[in-house]
């Protein structure tokens, strides 16, 4: 039940990021929109694994130092950079905001 309660936990917060997203634009869900959630789960994904966290973890971690805010301000950059740039990027932001990973 702990198991559950925790992904039930990351989903919800991956469920406000999109809310988040959907009323900065259209109501309906466009093309650019869902190109931009999919890039954001996968660097979410990414992070984890290049720092050795869960996906919870890092989402946390990147919501707490404003990475996603960076992610999503710069997304038109960042989504032409390799995943290993886009996460060196994204933790060298982090950290000037106060985070710790390097």
């Amino acid at each position: 039940m702990h198991y559950f309660a925790q992904n039930l936990t990351f989903f919800l917060h991956i469920w406000k990021i999109f809310r988040n997203f959907a009323a900065k634009s259209c109501k309906d869900m466009s093309k650019s929109l869902k190109d931009r959630l999919d890039y954001l789960i996968a660097l979410i994904s990414e992070f984890a694994a290049a720092h050795h966290l869960s996906l919870q973890q890092a989402y946390l971690y990147l919501q707490r130092y404003k990475g996603l805010d960076f992610a999503d301000e710069f997304y038109d950059v960042e989504h032409t950079l390799s995943f290993d740039q886009a996460v060196e990027d994204v933790t060298l932001y982090c950290k000037r905001m106060g985070g710790v990973i390097a």
